[in-house]
């Protein structure tokens, strides 16, 4: 999984250091991401493997709530 902010709506938001990614083990099914800035809207890329490789990305774009 990886993610990377878009924009938000908190003009003095620094969105440089609001990237990643993750790597998950065949058998996790879930993952809570933490430390992301309300109010701002983020790509999420996930890519899933077998033992014949990797299949399709897939990419989505979710935004935070404000509190």
């Amino acid at each position: 999984i990886t993610y990377k902010a878009l924009g938000s709506l908190d003009p003095t938001a620094d969105l440089t250091t609001q990237r990643g990614r993750v790597f998950k083990l065949q058998n996790e099914t879930h993952h809570l991401f933490v430390g992301l800035y309300p109010g701002t809207t983020y790509y999420f890329t996930l890519k899933a493997s077998t033992n014949k490789g990797f299949g399709p990305p897939v990419t989505t774009r979710i935004a935070t709530k404000i509190a």
